[in-house]
């Protein structure tokens, strides 16, 4: 058995398991809101965990400025080699990052889940706060427990190609809050196949939890979304208490407080 990183058996899957993923609508709402906060026009924009660069290779044919890092060797190699291809890096999702330069800075598609300690949360955002220009801001999303209990709890799949297949299991550990993805993929070499293994834990936090530790770090929170229309639809106060269960993702936006 060969043991590997997250991401890098499944990159050369990551697509095919995300086409039914509308990444168009998903641009729109980040331009919705970069363009309703932001005040002095067009900057650079920062994608953390950018993957197989969906996103950021969009961002750019519309003719943005984009820097896009990810842990994945992986998945960058088959970002760059995309057409509108952005300032793609590999690099650690808490690595420091430069001060006061980004306007925009994203972290999509539930990858802050991968941190387990919320200290390590607490440190992306004071590195993304000090990073932003005065007027930019931070766009981060959360898989829910509700995403987990309806999609991901005892899922099975088999992706069977011709000279491999991919077995993707998930499953879902409540009294630990985590989501747990085991991936097996067979390689054939010759008349046999050579198994590799890849293991994916997601903690899954509460919007609470959240709401706080944003307000015990350098950021300040703007707004709580789900993802409907140009500028997504807010979640206000009075519901979110019941946001957990009642969407299966949560995205929100946050800016430098500069208090």
């Amino acid at each position: 058995m060969n043991i590997k990183e997250s991401y890098s058996i499944f990159a050369r899957f990551y697509d095919e398991y995300m086409e039914h993923v509308d990444y168009d609508l998903w641009v729109n709402f980040v331009l919705g809101q970069y363009n309703h906060h932001h005040l002095a026009g067009a900057g650079k924009i920062l994608e953390l965990a950018c993957g197989t660069g969906n996103i950021a290779t969009r961002l750019v044919k519309r003719g943005f400025d984009v820097e896009a890092t990810d842990l994945s060797a992986e998945m960058i190699e088959i970002a760059k080699a995309k057409p509108f291809a952005a300032k793609f890096k590999q690099a650690n999702m808490l690595e420091k990052l430069p001060t006061d330069k980004y306007s925009l800075v994203l972290l999509l598609f539930d990858s802050l889940n991968y941190l387990q300690d919320q200290d390590d949360i607490t440190l992306l955002f004071n590195n993304v706060s000090e990073s932003l220009k005065e007027t930019g801001i931070f766009i981060f999303d959360v898989s829910t427990e509700k995403n987990c209990l309806d999609n991901f709890d005892g899922f099975l799949n088999i992706d069977d190609e011709d000279d491999s297949f991919l077995v993707h299991q998930s499953f879902y550990k409540a009294e630990e809050m985590i989501q747990q993805t085991h991936l097996t993929l067979f390689d054939k070499t010759g008349d046999s196949y050579k198994r590799f293994d890849e293991w994916h834990n997601q903690k899954i936090y509460m919007l609470a939890n959240i709401k706080e530790l944003i307000s015990e770090s350098k950021l300040k929170l703007l707004g709580i979304y789900r993802l409907a229309g140009k500028e997504g639809v807010p979640i206000p106060d009075e519901e979110q208490s019941d946001a957990d269960q009642c969407f299966t993702r949560l995205y929100f936006i946050c800016g430098a407080d500069n208090a």
